[in-house]
């Protein structure tokens, strides 16, 4: 599993709602309650067999996100994957990640699918392979006091679970013992514990500017670290639209940005655009996200509310 296709889970993880606030800390992340935040997507996707065409079908999966804060401590929790039922080639590719955060330090529990195609061929013949068994790789990671420790582990299950399977999954993952990788990084000042916090920083700063002049604006890239590796975080573009059609709603002045990842060890970059809410309930909250992991899937992301989707089951305050 390389950066990118992680990346491209955890890019929805953006939908923390502002900056984590300082608070006072021992070194140790705190169980959190309180009410739940619980926001459903509908997952469309395009694929292209070959370069010249794509093939789309709507509603192939599923994101939810929920999100608790208390006492100055952040945790949220994503699950979101395709449906084999309804997804292109049968398709079932999901994740699950769980985080705290305060003042800086964060914990972070990760599940997912494992896959590494890189075309439609090479996903076809995977699914095949993975008839009656699949493999997840499990990641377990924390930032503490300016260092980043991560270790990645293995899960073989034998059946094809899919996401609204997580429960069963994360069962197996506790029988797990020992790590395939183990990374430890010391973190420069400045330098975010995770892809979702320097998303949320990204995403408000945009938001802040449109409600002071009016304008967006184009900060400085934000680093952070995810897995023992550094990237950095730019806004390629950014735009103030007063009126967006988005699904079966309609919302009014939102901000439509490109988002740039890049790798800060060997300089590979990918892009992700967000749309996303300036005022209301819903303000720094992403109404559509579009993420192509390969150049042969096209994933889109839609808030929908309507329906509750499927369950997610934290993990880390057990």
């Amino acid at each position: 599993m390389n950066g990118g296709t992680a990346l491209a889970i955890l890019l929805v993880l953006s939908v923390l709602r502002a900056p984590v606030r300082a608070a006072e800390t021992n070194g140790t992340i705190a169980p959190v309650g309180g009410p739940v935040e619980r926001h459903h997507y509908t997952m469309n996707a395009r694929v292209r067999p070959v370069l010249v065409f794509w093939i789309s079908r709507e509603d192939v999966g599923d994101a939810v996100i929920e999100r608790t804060e208390r006492s100055g401590t952040l945790a949220y929790s994503l699950l979101i994957g395709s449906d084999p039922d309804k997804a292109p080639r049968h398709i079932n590719r999901w994740g699950y990640i769980e985080e705290q955060v305060r003042d800086g330090q964060a914990t972070l529990l990760g599940l997912m699918t494992q896959s590494d195609e890189e075309s439609v061929k090479e996903a076809d013949a995977s699914v095949a392979r993975q008839q009656g068994h699949q493999t997840f790789k499990l990641i377990r990671a924390s930032v503490v006091n300016g260092e980043a420790r991560s270790e990645v582990s293995t899960v073989l299950a034998r059946d094809d679970y899919s996401l609204r399977s997580l429960g069963t999954v994360l069962e197996l993952a506790k029988g797990v013992a020992g790590a395939d990788t183990n990374r430890v990084l010391k973190l420069a000042p400045g330098t975010r514990p995770g892809f979702l916090v320097a998303v949320a920083d990204a995403m408000h700063r945009q938001t802040a500017s449109w409600r002071a002049t009016r304008s967006t604006s184009k900060p400085e890239p934000i680093p952070f670290v995810y897995h023992g590796k550094l990237y950095r975080l730019s806004v390629a573009q950014a735009r103030a639209v007063t009126s967006v059609r988005i699904g079966q709603a309609t919302y009014q002045h939102v901000i439509e940005a490109q988002f740039q990842l890049e790798n800060q060890q060997d300089g590979t970059a990918s892009e992700f655009s967000m749309t996303f809410a300036t005022e209301g309930p819903l303000a720094d909250m992403p109404l559509a996200i579009t993420y192509r992991p390969r150049w042969w899937i096209e994933v889109q992301l839609t808030l929908d509310d309507r329906t509750p989707g499927p369950t997610p089951a934290r993990v880390l305050d057990r």
